[in-house]
């Protein structure tokens, strides 16, 4: 059964300071980038997720408009980001913190991950997917979202060799222009 869309001006209500606050400062990039998140909320299984370097919320806050049954939860080490994430327009589901210190998944039926384009985390990258494959629940899905157009090929073709490396049982179940769903495989 094929979702009916929302309309934009209830998933436009930011300002343009609010997508600055996230690096976005384009209004023709920007709503090419609520087109992919449009194509992304598909790939979410149904209740909690995390997204991790979730910035003001702007995000969490899109697709549980799209994605009634959503539920945004999502962390950022920026402090400034996070309290404007929690206030009562997003609900209180944000934390401030390093992604790249969170231990466990077992909460989440996705996780996703927003990357720019930074060679020295690729390897942290990796280190997630392999916390999220041991604490994830069963027939969870990752989620990595690269920004950089220019960096993707890279990046993507270091995570399918890392992941085929390292023997993830998880297995890449998706590949879009921006994106990856990596997806745990039932038992």
């Amino acid at each position: 059964m094929k979702q009916k869309r929302k309309p934009l001006r209830k998933i436009y209500g930011f300002s343009l300071n609010e997508w600055a606050m996230n690096g976005h400062r384009d209004a023709l990039a920007i709503k090419e980038l609520i087109r992919d998140w449009q194509r992304l909320s598909r790939h979410f299984n149904n209740g909690r997720f995390i997204e991790l370097g979730c910035g003001t919320g702007i995000f969490g806050h899109l697709i549980s408009k799209i994605r009634k049954d959503l539920i945004p939860y999502g962390i950022d080490k920026d402090h400034n980001k996070i309290a404007f994430a929690n206030t009562k327009k997003f609900g209180r589901n944000f934390q401030c913190c390093d992604y790249f210190g969170f231990t466990s998944f077992e909460r989440f039926q996705t996780a996703i991950i927003f990357i720019e384009k930074n060679i020295f985390h690729l390897p942290k990258i990796i280190g997630l997917a392999r916390i999220w494959e041991n604490t994830a629940p069963k027939d969870s899905r990752l989620i990595i979202f690269c920004y950089d157009r220019s960096y993707r090929k890279t990046f993507y073709g270091f995570v399918t060799k890392a992941f085929i490396t390292i023997g993830l049982k998880s297995k890449l179940s998706h590949q879009d222009k921006r994106f990856l769903v990596i997806s745990k495989q039932k038992c």
